[in-house]
């Protein structure tokens, strides 16, 4: 985790926002308190870095099925091919698609 974002104890209501070089960042939700994420962050703290880094591919691997969801229920026609797919399609973007798999024309 990035460090900025782990200090949260050092935070005050003012300082939940954090400027990153891409954007403004809420390191602290405006539905949290600052003890709760106080207590969210020191569980991250004890997890250890394969703990979070687990965590985080288990959040990345269930992002995928529901994903994977949507595009089964929008297009029950598909198969398993065309469903993995339509997944990487709304992943990369139509451009990037395009250029892996040109004249695929799958709709996620």
């Amino acid at each position: 985790m990035i460090s900025w974002y782990i200090q949260a104890n050092n935070l005050n209501e003012s300082e939940r926002t954090v400027s990153t070089p891409l954007k403004n960042y809420q390191a602290i939700p405006s539905d949290t308190s600052l003890e709760a994420a106080r207590i969210q962050f020191s569980i991250y703290r004890s997890l250890g870095t394969e703990g979070r880094a687990k965590m985080a591919l288990e959040l990345s691997d269930n992002l995928r099925r529901l994903v994977e969801t949507g595009v089964r229920s929008r297009h029950p026609e598909y198969d398993d091919k065309q469903v993995h797919l339509a997944v990487i399609k709304l992943m990369v973007g139509d451009e990037l698609f395009a250029k892996a798999y040109p004249g695929c024309n799958i709709e996620p």
